[in-house]
């Protein structure tokens, strides 16, 4: 069989990239509980927007903010149709979500997180497959505020407590997306 570095350029597949502040990244290999999450958060999700205008999307769709910055968010919702060009969607998406991995948490909560805010993403939850829990930012006059914590809790079925802004729940709602409810047990779903 032969190697990649023996195979001629035209079979070999590149592998994605992001560029962020201009600076091109190869995209890492995801584990397989990051994998089930992300399949998890995109089929509730595409239940829930089936027949609405706005769409979720995985990690194949380019999101242009601008020159310098090209994501592939692990999951987007955008709103705007018209943003969609042949290289992806040019814009801000309505909802980012990024799953954590060990490679990838410093840049998910650093350099992208001030990216997306500063291009106006409207709800941002990076979400940590370890800890079952999605940490959920709200963008508040152009500076994403932390609106709660909500981690994966099953020490009673009927307990919901809150600590300041950590929710220890099974459910959690969305701050732009109103009836958009969304199940921890659901998320953190595996089949493994």
């Amino acid at each position: 069989m032969p190697q990649p570095d023996e195979l001629p350029d035209s079979e070999i597949q590149e592998r994605p990239t992001e560029m962020i502040d201009g600076v091109v990244y190869p995209q890492t290999i995801g584990t397989p509980s990051h994998a089930s999450v992300i399949g998890n958060l995109h089929f509730l999700l595409r239940s829930y927007f089936n027949g609405k205008t706005c769409q979720p999307f995985t990690g194949e769709l380019d999101v242009m903010l601008d020159e310098q910055n090209t994501f592939r968010p692990d999951i987007s919702v955008v709103c705007d149709s018209t943003r969609f060009t042949e290289q992806g969607y040019s814009g801000a998406p309505t909802l980012v979500i990024e799953v954590l991995s060990p490679r990838t948490a410093k840049v998910d909560k650093g350099r992208k997180f001030l990216a997306y805010q500063r291009h106006g993403v409207k709800e941002y939850w990076i979400v940590d497959a370890d800890s079952e829990s999605v940490e959920q930012f709200v963008l508040e006059n152009g500076v994403f505020a932390l609106k709660s914590i909500h981690v994966n809790t099953s020490f009673q079925a009927s307990s919901e407590e809150t600590h300041e802004q950590i929710n220890f729940t099974n459910k959690f709602t969305s701050a732009v997306f109103e009836n958009l409810t969304l199940s921890l047990p659901d998320i953190f779903s595996y089949m493994f």
